[in-house]
């Protein structure tokens, strides 16, 4: 899988690697490993611009893992940002957005159907980064449902590229995830 392919070549690289295997790796790791940089520094723009909004969200998955059990945070690929935020706040959130440049992304539903049979809206930056804005962790129809007061309540802070970052607690991370 490619979001272990970041972590697989650091240790590789302490080990006897075949120069071709090498030659064969080294470029996607490259590639991964600068995708994900740019999401990180991404996050320097997104968090600040909802906490002068006085928006709380939950920053999710990838870069939540990268800056807490990663040894090295360039180790853990992620291909977008994902943020959880209140149902009510994610339409001010995305009028926030915009004026950092982010649109919504397109997509082949309306937007009326995609935001009943489905859990998050995607925003595109002006460089094509993705960022999702989740009000839930699943879709409606889905018969896992998260307690997501109770997740709120249990997160933790954490500074992630510079910024106080609101995450899940490792045992609901775990959960999501599982």
């Amino acid at each position: 899988h490619k979001g272990l392919l970041p972590s697989l070549a650091t240790v590789l690289q302490q080990s006897a690697l075949p120069v071709e295997l090498a030659a064969e790796v080294a470029p996607l790791t490259q590639l991964l490993r600068r995708r994900t940089s740019r999401l990180r520094l991404e996050l320097r723009r997104i968090l600040p611009a909802l906490s002068r909004a006085e928006l709380d969200s939950m920053v999710l998955k990838g870069p939540a893992l990268a800056g807490t059990i990663y040894r090295n945070k360039i180790d853990r690929y992620y291909g977008d940002l994902d943020l959880l935020l209140k149902r009510q706040d994610v339409e001010r959130a995305c009028d926030v957005l915009a004026t950092i440049g982010y649109k919504p992304a397109m997509t082949v539903a309306r937007p009326e159907w995609y935001a009943q049979h489905h859990f998050h809206i995607q925003l595109k930056s002006p460089a094509g980064l993705m960022l999702e804005l989740h009000w839930e962790l699943t879709t409606p129809h889905d018969y896992i449902r998260f307690d997501l007061d109770g997740i709120r309540e249990r997160s933790v802070t954490c500074e992630l590229e510079g910024q106080a970052a609101s995450i899940m607690c490792p045992e609901d991370a775990l959960l999501h995830l599982a």
